[in-house]
C-alpha cells in the first residue's frame, strides 16, 4: 500500500495533469500502473483510498486494448481467473 500512497500524493499534488500518469495519452507508466492496480485488487486491497490513481486506472480500461491486454483475458489464463473476466474480443 505504500507505493499507492506515494503515488496518490504525488498526482495529488500534480494540477496539470492529464487523464493518464502523463498527461493525456497513455504512456509505459499507466500499463505498468493498470497492472499494479490489478494484482493489488485481487489481494483485496481497496484501491478507493487512492482517488487519482483510481482515476488513471478506470481511464486506461476505457481503451480497448488495455480490457483485451488484462491477465484474465489471456488465452492461458488460469479458469478462476477467467471468471472475473470482462473482456472485449
Amino acid at each position: 500500500e505504500r507505493g499507492f500512497r506515494l503515488r496518490g500524493h504525488t498526482r495529488a499534488a500534480d494540477k496539470a495533469r492529464g487523464m493518464f500518469c502523463y498527461g493525456g495519452v497513455p504512456s509505459m507508466a499507466d500499463v505498468y500502473l493498470v497492472q499494479h492496480v490489478d494484482s493489488a485488487r485481487r489481494c483485496a486491497v481497496d484501491v478507493a483510498a487512492w482517488p487519482h490513481t483510481a482515476a488513471v486506472e478506470a481511464a486506461c480500461m476505457s481503451l480497448p486494448a488495455c480490457v483485451t491486454a488484462a491477465p484474465n483475458c489471456q488465452p492461458d489464463a488460469p479458469w478462476w481467473l477467467v471468471l472475473l473476466a470482462v473482456c472485449v474480443r
